[in-house]
C-alpha cells in the first residue's frame, strides 16, 4: 500500500500588490494555518518520506511552517517548478518518477490542479481543497506508474478550518 497526499499551500498574503503571483508570501493566518495542519498530522503519525512542493514562495513558506511539526526536515523538501500552476496531468508527471521504493509522498501545491487531481484519482467530484487542507490518499499497487483515474480511496481530509474560525 503506498499514500499520497495532497496539501495545498496555507492563505497567501495580498499585502503588497506589486509582486507577481508566484513570489507571493503566506499571510499571518497562513503561517499559523500551516503549523496547525502540521500538528495535525503528527497527531495521525503522518511522516512522509518524501515532501515535494511547488517552488513558489506561498508553497514552501508554508513547507518551512508545517515540516518541524511533523519532524521532517525543511532541507529534505524537494522544489519542483512544474508544481506551479500544475494540472492534473504535470502532478501525475512527477507522482509516475517516485521510486518505487518509497511508499508515501506529499505534494505541496495549488488550486485548481490540487483538486482537479483529488478528483481524477478518486473518482470523485469534491468542490475543492482549502488553503492548508491534506488529503491522505491510499493507493493499492505496487507501482507508481500505474497510478491512474480512480485508483485512489480517500484516507482521511483535514484542514486547520474544521476546528477553528477564524
Amino acid at each position: 500500500m503506498k499514500t499520497l497526499y495532497l496539501m495545498r499551500h496555507a492563505k497567501s498574503s495580498r499585502d503588497n500588490e506589486t509582486l507577481a503571483d508566484f513570489d507571493r508570501p503566506l499571510s499571518k493566518s497562513g503561517k499559523l494555518d500551516a503549523a496547525v495542519t502540521g500538528q495535525l498530522m503528527f497527531q495521525k503519525g503522518v511522516l512522509p518520506e518524501e515532501i515535494f512542493s511547488s517552488s513558489a514562495e506561498r508553497s514552501l513558506e508554508t513547507a518551512r511552517y508545517f515540516c518541524p511539526e511533523i519532524n521532517f526536515s525543511y532541507e529534505k523538501v524537494k522544489r519542483k517548478t512544474n508544481l506551479y500552476a500544475a494540472s492534473p496531468r504535470d502532478m501525475l508527471a512527477v507522482i509516475k518518477g517516485i521510486p518505487e521504493t518509497v511508499q508515501s509522498v506529499l505534494l505541496l501545491g495549488h488550486n485548481p490542479g490540487l483538486t482537479d487531481l483529488l478528483n481524477y484519482l478518486t473518482g470523485l467530484l469534491i468542490g475543492k481543497i482549502p488553503t492548508s487542507g491534506i488529503v491522505e490518499l491510499l493507493y493499492s499497487r505496487n507501482s507508481w506508474m500505474d497510478i491512474e483515474i480512480s485508483s485512489c480511496q480517500i484516507g482521511f481530509w483535514e484542514h486547520p478550518k474544521k476546528y477553528a474560525e477564524r
